[in-house]
This record gives C-alpha cells, structure tokens and sequence, in this order.
C-alpha cells in the first residue's frame, strides 16, 4: 500500500477531517485478529487468525477440524478451554508496526483479540502518548482516568484476566448478551455515533454484524464528521456493499500497512499536554499529570474566544444558551453587572491579598452565564490570567492546588452553576491558605441556591451578590438589538422606548420571549410541544427532562430513551427539531435553553412519567459506583433523576410506582435506597428505616450514612420519642452520623452535612427532653455528640461549621440551665 491508497479512498474535505480527528485523538479503534497478526505469540510463531485458531483447537481437543471457532469452543469445557487460551496469547510480543500503534492518541480502543499485545506495545514504549488502561467485557463502565490514559476494552475476554471468561462459542455469546453486558451497550452507541478505525476484522464475524446494523450511513455526512474507516485486505462488491450500507469508507491494507501509513499520512502529531496546555499563555506548570488534568477541566479563556466550538450555534437572541461563539459574535448584550464585577476583579488582581470566593445570584433567565462570559473576555482582554469550567466530571482538586501553587500571578477561575462544585472549591481554597498562590473564584448560580451555597461557604473568603434587572438603557440595546436581528416579529411597529419600558426590570428570557413571539413563555413552549410529531415528542421530552437538570445526552441515551434509530433520531434533528434541539461539540444534545427546557418538561403532564421511566433505564449502562465517584455526568443525571424532591414534585401520585417500576435496574445503588427512603419516610416510616438501612448495606459511605441518619431521627421524631425504642432511635442515628464523620475524616472530606444532621437531630431530642423534664444525665449521646462538634473544627475553622458548633452550645446551654 502507499500513502495515495489511503489518501485515494478520502476527499480532500474528508482527508482534512480525518487528518485533524487524528492529531485530536478523536478515533475509537476497533480490532480483531488480522491486527494482531503480526505479532509473536509465547510458542515464538505469529499469532493465528480465526480460522487457524480453529483447526488448532481441533487438534489438541480431538475434535473435527471442519467446525467454525464458536462451535468448536461450545465444545471444550470451559475451565479447559480458558487453560489452552491463556498458554496460547498470554506472553505476546508486539511487532514493530503495531509498536507504533501508542504513538498516536486515541480516544478509545475495542478489541475482539484476547491476547496481551497491546499491553505489550504500550509498556516501555518511548513514543507511546498515552498509558494504558485495560479493561474486560465483564467490568462496569467507566471513563479512562485521565486525557492521558486510553481503554482498552476487551470485549472477548483478556488472557490477563481469566476470571473474568472468555466469549468464543455460541452458548457463551448468548449469555453474554442475556447478561446485558454494559461494555456492549456502550460500543453500540459509540460506533453509531463515533468516527471509528475498524481493522484486523472481518464483516461476518456475527457480533460485529449485530452492532453495525445499528449504524446508518447517515452518520458518515452527519455535522462534518471525520470518516469511519474499515481497513480490509480484501475487497470485492459484498464488502463495498455492506460498507456503503454502515457509511464506512473502505481502506484496501493489512493492519500493518495501514498504520505504517497512517505514520506518514498523519506525521507532525501533538502530545495530550500538547493539546491541552493554552496556546495563549504558559504560565501555569506542574507535573505532567496535573497539566494533563487541570487543563483537561479548566479552559484558558484567550484559547475559548479564540477558537472555533465547531458547529456554529444559532443568534443568541433566538433565546440559546451563550458560548465562546457568541462572544466571538459580539452578540452578549452589555450590562452594567458586567463592568462592575470586572473592576472589582480587577482591583483585587492588582493587590490580592487572600484567595477567595465571588458568587453572584439571580433568577433563572436573568443573563448569568452571558454575564460570566462577558466578565471573563474583559478580564481576558486585559491580560488577567482567566480559565473557565470546562469539566464535565468530579474537580480535581489536588491537581488544581499543584498548578496555582506555581503560578507566578494571580489567577481567576470562572464557574456557571458554581453549587454543582461548591464543596471542592470551598477545599481548594483552603489547601491553598499558606502557600503565595493568589486565586479569585467568581461564579455564578440560580439564587434559590444561594442557601444552600452560604450554608457550605460561610467564610471570610466568601462574598455573594445578586444580579440587578434590566435597566432602561439595558433593555432599549435589547430591543434594538432584536430589531436589527429581524426578531421584533408583530411588536416591531411599536416604538423601542415603549418596548424597552415594557420589559424594563425584568429578565432577558421573559423579554426576549415578551417581545419577538408577543405571548407568554409557558404558551410558545406549548404550541412548540404540539406542532411536533409522536416521534419528534420524546425526542425532544427525554433532552429537555435532561436539561431541566443542567445536563447535555448522548445521543445513544437520547435513542434508547425515545425508542427510535439512528436515523430516525437524524431526521428529527434535521427536520421539526432543527431549532429545538441543539447538538454540542461532544456529541450531547440539549435544548436552547434551560428555562425553555424546564418548562417544557412541566407541560408534559402524565407523560411526564414514561419519559422519567425511560431516560432513568436508558442511563443505567453508563452508572457504575466508579462512574459516580469520578462524578461523570451521566452518574450525576441519574441521581438528580432520583432525588426524591423532584421525582415527588414532577410525578405527585405516581412517584412511588416509578421507584417500583425502575427497581430492576436500580436497586444495586445506594443513592436509589436513599431517596426512596426519604420519599416514603413521612408515609412508612418503618418501610423507610430499611430503605436506609439497605442502602448502607450496599455502601458504607458518609452520604448513605447521613441520609440513615436523617431518616432515624425523622422516624424518632414522627413517633415522639415516646418509647424506649424511639429513643433509642436517637442514638442510632448519632452513631450513623458519627460512622460518617469517621470514614470522612479517614478519607480527608470536609463536608460539613453528616455534622449538620447530628446538631440538628440532637437539638430536637434536647428540647424534647427539656419539654418533658426527661434527665439525660447519663446519656450516651453527649460523647457521640462531643466527638462531632469537636470534629467541626476539623471541617471548617469558621463558617457554616462555626455556626453549627454556636447552635450546639446554645442548645446545651439552654438544657442545661433548665
């Protein structure tokens, strides 16, 4: 093959794609034995393809030799056949070509082959620009570590993992699917979806036909995406055909020939820092892995104006939500918040004295994020040192502290919805204290958060504001803005004094929905939800129930949800939902708008209840306990679709039949437990106690920990103390709370809530006692809560920890002057 055989089967605008897709690392690879070929086994010989795999099984178990590979291996025991199989491939050595495989960057990488081949190629690979990270069909999803580390997913089973079982014949295959394995789920979405590298494999390998006949041509032409690749030594019309069908573009090579070529094709390759580290400015170092890190979730804001998000979202005066590319525009509406907030950032970078917290809060609608993103281009403009959220799982904060530790200048972290991350930013700021690094944190959230956020940041690091309504000169730009947009609609014979008087002291959505439709936001998003087809209605009822919780879908999850193809899922995007449902740069859908999606949802009525249903099974595949603990966002999405506050107040009669129907695949959660027991605590109390006991005995973790704590004081509470037992609930529910706060501190948390429930669980007890004339002279309690409160110093010195240790001791003051 030569490098215009490869460059032969693309377009010039399909060569661009793919070349950029490479260098990015945007390809998932899939592999099967052709790829391996190259390479030497243990016996010193090149590794068999399947057919010579079969006729070698057939030898050493006597079996006929005229047999496929599935069938054969349904005949040898399994615990003989998992020996012969790990003799043969455990112990491979890389060849040379397939050596250079690391030295590109990969996004993910399936296989069909159970040998070790690529752990050999990655280990003690000078060129190799990711490690490692290998995982089995068996093993729940999760995300790889870190941009520097690639999965391996090894979808037939892996010599070097044996006790995990090995999926060769017809029976094993069949349990596999009935077992619902997740890694299948996950590599069915991605291929419909994902540019892919298909090599080493054959098209009627069965499982590889399962899976692309969920994939549509429509993919290959879909939002300009890099081309799939099917890399074949043999070509003849099935191969073009079949090909065609799936929109894969045919590559005539070995898998050697292939990645040879693919060397020269795609030579100036960057490192994963390379692509991380701002182009704009570098000034911020620590170790590798910090860079890889920090950088993955925190954005320079010089390089996200800079740079193009790729597909081009509409005129934020459509009513979008804002990114870099309406900056970029020039179509944030400027506001006098803006200019205020800047200089008070600006005065502090000229003198900072301390790190600290800025949170402003206003309603939803009100223009935050666009305030945010007008804030962080001024700051940008004048040489602040700026970055942005960018992250879509836990924050890393020990990785953060490591870069701002070195930074020679003060630097200013933006963040939207800043209560989703308030906990770990609370901790970054302390874990800085004492060193010279100098951090502004400014963010922005709804202010029926701003509770709960003053509860965790109580500090003298922390100030909060809130968001002033349009001005009169605010709202006459608006209007004239929405006049030269041609948005005015039947308001435009209307003068802008009269239509900016009109929506002066309100928010930019209502305005903006006031003025260019001239009805209600409640009525548009009404008549929007009826012009659509059934088809089109969960669709856009699964993205907007997402949103509603401030989260983007996959588009796999989107399919599973609303029941419908690839295809069909394309036409809707393309046709009723083109302005409706806006796709990112990632691949997740959302709607324009957060408000416009939350009240959608809320006129869905009863059909609110089969598409809660729906999206809560479809995310089931990609939640596993180390999903949650990295915090990804599907992890996330599910427990806010678990929260028994809001399964209560969106499904009212039915939210007890939706945790019944989704048990089956919820019930190994702890979180699932926990919000059932505090949805059924005021109804079945004693129901609830083992709702809560359950989901501690499925982890043994402070937030299941609290919430039985909780739920034994609500309980002890409900029944007024009145029995022995009662209150012996009491004390249950400290020795909970105290288990939390111990597993807490071994772990190095700071929460301050299992602290909160314990105060203020016992300060009810204590009035009841005091009400009562009950002595708790010798009540074991008082060490339970001395550990505690003494432990509150630990948590946080001051703020909302301070304050629960003031309510203790003015508690057991007044109990104690009784």
């Amino acid at each position: 093959m030569t490098v215009s055989n490869l460059m032969a089967a693309l377009t010039d605008d399909q060569l661009s794609l793919f070349r950029n897709a490479v260098r990015n690392g945007h390809y998932r690879l899939l592999l099967g034995a052709g790829f391996s070929r190259s390479s030497i086994g243990p016996d010193g010989k090149n590794l068999p393809l399947g057919g010579e795999l079969a006729r070698e099984l057939a030898a050493a178990f006597d079996l006929p030799a005229d047999y496929p590979l599935a069938s054969l291996s349904d005949a040898i025991p399994p615990d003989a056949l998992s020996k012969f199989l790990v003799a043969k491939f455990l112990g491979c050595k890389a060849s040379t070509t397939v050596r250079t495989l690391p030295s590109f960057i990969w996004r993910r990488i399936y296989t069909y082959n159970i040998d070790n081949v690529l752990l050999d190629a990655y280990h003690d690979n000078d060129r190799a620009l990711q490690k490692i990270q290998c995982v089995t069909h068996s093993d729940p999803f999760q995300d790889r570590d870190e941009p520097g580390s690639v999965q391996v997913v090894y979808l037939h089973g892996y010599v070097e993992r044996p006790e995990a079982g090995f999926v060769f014949s017809t029976r094993s295959y069949a349990g596999h699917v009935d077992e619902h394995n997740v890694w299948d789920y996950i590599f069915a979405d991605e291929i419909q979806e994902k540019p892919f590298i298909v090599m080493g494999c054959a098209l009627n390998e069965f499982d590889l036909e399962v899976f692309l006949k969920r994939r549509d041509k429509s993919h290959k032409i879909r939002s300009r995406s890099a081309p799939s690749l099917f890399v074949t030594p043999h070509v003849d019309s099935i191969v073009e055909r079949v090909c065609e069908r799936h929109g894969l573009t045919i590559v005539k090579a070995t898998a050697d020939e292939f990645i040879s070529q693919l060397n020269e094709v795609v030579p100036d390759r960057p490192t994963v820092i390379d692509l991380l580290r701002p182009k704009t400015t570098a000034a911020l170092f620590g170790s590798a892995s910090a860079e890889r890190i920090f950088f993955s979730q925190w954005r320079h804001v010089g390089d996200a104006v800079s740079q193009s998000a790729g597909q081009a979202p509409p005129h934020i005066l459509t009513g979008c939500e804002p990114n870099w590319d309406h900056v970029r525009r020039n179509e944030i509406l400027p506001r006098t918040d803006t200019a205020n907030l800047a200089a008070g950032v600006l005065r502090w970078a000229s003198n900072p004295a301390r790190s600290i917290i800025r949170i402003v809060f206003a309603p939803a609608g009100s223009g935050k994020s666009c305030l945010l993103l007008d804030v962080a281009t001024t700051l940008a403009n004048q040489k602040v040192a700026t970055f942005f959220w960018d992250g879509d799982a836990r924050m890393s904060v020990d990785e953060a502290v490591t870069i701002l530790k070195g930074a020679n200048e003060p630097v200013v972290l933006m963040v939207d919805r800043v209560g989703d991350h308030i906990d770990q930013l609370v901790d970054l700021i302390y874990k800085l204290e004492g060193s010279k690094a100098r951090v502004l944190i400014l963010g922005v959230d709804r202010g029926v958060r701003q509770q709960f956020i003053d509860g965790l940041t109580k500090d003298s690091f922390y100030e909060s504001s809130s968001m002033a309504t349009l001005t009169l000169d605010e709202a006459l730009s608006f209007v004239a803005a929405l006049r030269k947009q041609g948005l005015l609609g039947a308001r435009a014979g209307y003068s802008d004094g009269v239509l900016g008087r009109e929506i002066t002291g309100g928010d930019l959505l209502s305005g903006l929905v006031q003025l260019s439709m001239n009805v209600s936001l409640a009525s548009r998003m009404n008549d929007e939800l009826l012009q659509l087809s059934d088809r089109g209605r969960r669709i856009y009822s699964v993205v907007c129930l997402a949103h509603t919780h401030a989260h983007s879908a996959r588009e796999g999850i989107v399919r599973a949800a609303a029941k419908c193809s690839a295809k069909e899922l394309y036409d809707a995007l393309d046709g009723e939902l083109r302005a409706l449902v806006l796709p990112k740069p990632d691949g997740t859908l959302l709607t324009r708008h957060r408000v416009v999606a939350e009240q959608t949802y809320g006129l869905l009525g009863r059909r609110s209840y089969d598409v809660h249903v729906a999206l809560a099974r479809a995310l089931r595949p990609y939640v596993s306990r180390e999903a949650i603990k990295q915090r990804q966002p599907e992890a996330r999405l599910a427990g806010r679709l678990l929260d028994a506050e809001f399964v209560e107040g969106m499904l009212q009669e039915r939210a007890a039949e939706f945790y019944e129907e989704i048990a089956p695949d919820w019930q190994w959660n702890s979180r699932y437990w926990e919000q059932r027991a505090l949805f059924t605590v005021p109804t079945d109390p004693d129901k609830a106690l083992r709702y809560a006991e359950q989901a501690v005995g499925i982890e043994n973790h402070p937030l299941p920990l609290t919430t039985l704590a909780k739920i034994q004081f609500t309980v002890a509470e409900m029944r007024g103390y009145a029995r022995f037992e009662d209150r012996r609930l009491v004390l249950d529910a400290l020795e909970s709370a105290k288990e939390a706060v111990v597993i807490a501190k071994r772990r190095h948390r700071h929460e301050v809530h299992p602290h909160d429930v314990a105060v203020r669980g016992a300060i009810t007890f204590l009035k009841y006692a005091k009400a009562h004339s009950i002595s708790l002279s010798e009540w074991p309690g008082w060490a339970t809560m001395d550990f505690i409160a003494m432990d509150l110093r630990r948590v946080h010195p001051r703020g909302s920890a301070e304050q629960l240790r003031k309510d203790w001791e003015r508690a057991l003051n007044i109990y104690r002057s009784a």
